[in-house]
């Protein structure tokens, strides 16, 4: 039996968290980075 599909899954489930983590992380930093005006001008 080949459950690749199964341990793909397994593998998205268990990379999702750090992922979204360092996504977040980033995001963060290019935030930081830009002047003021721009960031509040949403």
């Amino acid at each position: 039996m080949h459950d690749s599909a199964l341990w793909a899954i397994w593998y998205l489930l268990l990379l999702m968290p750090p992922a979204l983590i360092v996504g977040t992380l980033i995001y963060d930093r290019f935030e930081r980075r830009r002047p003021a005006r721009l960031r509040h001008r949403k």
